[in-house]
């Protein structure tokens, strides 16, 4: 005898998909698209940012869009002493256009 669900439900966050290696792949890949130097203590840094900004979001004190924004934005600040920060903001910022 077979059973029929209507429902079929699968935690999907860390268990079928590895979204800690999704964001350090992606990030890494973003500024090597820039042709911006990238160490792996800059995944430390945006994961932060990130967070914190996710937190927000959750509380209703930011939007979506800031939030596409701004962790761009906040990364460029932390990175200013590591290289051209001009640069990387006008790039991160053209990324973050593109994914709109």
């Amino acid at each position: 005898m077979s059973k029929h669900y209507p429902w079929l439900l699968f935690d999907a966050d860390g268990t079928l998909f590895d979204y800690n290696l999704a964001e350090a792949t992606a990030l890494r890949n973003t500024f090597e698209s820039f042709r911006l130097p990238f160490e792996d203590g800059y995944l430390d840094i945006y994961q932060r940012i990130n967070h914190g900004l996710w937190q927000a979001l959750e509380k209703q004190e930011i939007k979506p869009d800031v939030l596409r924004v701004r962790r761009f934005e906040l990364l460029s600040e932390a990175l200013k002493d590591e290289h051209d920060v001009r640069r990387t903001v006008g790039a991160l910022h053209r990324l973050d256009r593109r994914s709109l």
